[in-house]
């Protein structure tokens, strides 16, 4: 009770394949039916909802007071990475010099594909974490993002809760919709905006952690021209 249906279906799915092993090992008849094969729920589309560019002007500009706040948004969007994976992120996994940052956590545990990943750093994304070091622990093991204490002119309190409250007002000031998750819904935006502005799917899928190729599908529909324009480079007409 209570687990979304992807969910249930991933626990019961373990469940089949100890049934399947005990029936190769002879301890289950072959006869005998899976269980869980009535159970599985049916998952509806997902709706994909990503914020325009001149919707992410407004967010940004509606959370430029607030530095802290400002840079996490902008990290979100600059990167696609998960809620948990951007508390958890930390001076030493940012690299500068390569222009890179490597996800090795979600909050204090592996991410959520169970591997870790580097993904590119946006300059515009370089130079607003540069702005905001100064205001953190100088350690390398230290947060980018804390949120137990004050830094900079952002009082954080002592739970990232509070950096929800805060993107909520910052959203409701810009004058968009608040979705149910709104760093989902960034993430969402970076990887919409990124196939439509001629992204890879298959880079895409290591960017954002996605254990298979099919969950990154969910985007390929933004890119028709870019899928049109591949295939017009067949010439059977001509030798090669």
């Amino acid at each position: 009770q209570g687990l979304a249906a992807s969910t249930q279906n991933s626990r019961l799915s373990a469940l089949s394949r100890v049934w399947l092993w005990a029936q190769d090992a002879g301890l289950i008849p072959d006869a005998a039916a899976n269980p869980t094969r009535r159970l599985m729920k049916k998952i509806g589309a997902r709706s994909i909802d990503f914020y325009s560019r001149a919707e992410i002007v407004r967010i940004l500009d509606a959370a430029a007071p607030q530095q802290a706040l400002h840079t996490l948004i902008a990290a979100a969007l600059y990167t696609g990475m998960r809620k948990g994976e951007l508390y958890g992120l930390r001076w030493r996994d940012i690299t500068p010099h390569n222009a890179t940052i490597r996800i090795e956590r979600s909050y204090r545990k592996t991410p959520k594909s169970g591997r870790a990943r580097t993904v590119p750093l946006h300059p515009r994304l370089a130079a607003l974490l540069s702005a905001w070091r100064p205001h953190c622990p100088p350690t390398d093991e230290a947060l980018v993002f804390p949120f137990t204490t004050q830094y900079g002119d952002v009082r954080m309190g002592n739970s990232c809760d509070d950096y929800d409250r805060a993107l909520w007002r910052v959203l409701e000031q810009a004058g968009v919709q608040i979705p149910a998750r709104p760093w989902h819904a960034f993430r969402h935006t970076f990887a919409s905006h990124y196939v439509m502005s001629g992204g890879n799917l298959v880079a895409l899928q290591r960017h954002l952690g996605h254990h298979s190729i099919q969950q990154t599908m969910a985007y390929a529909h933004l890119a028709p021209d870019f899928a049109a324009a591949d295939l017009a480079r067949l010439n059977f007409d001509a030798p090669p």
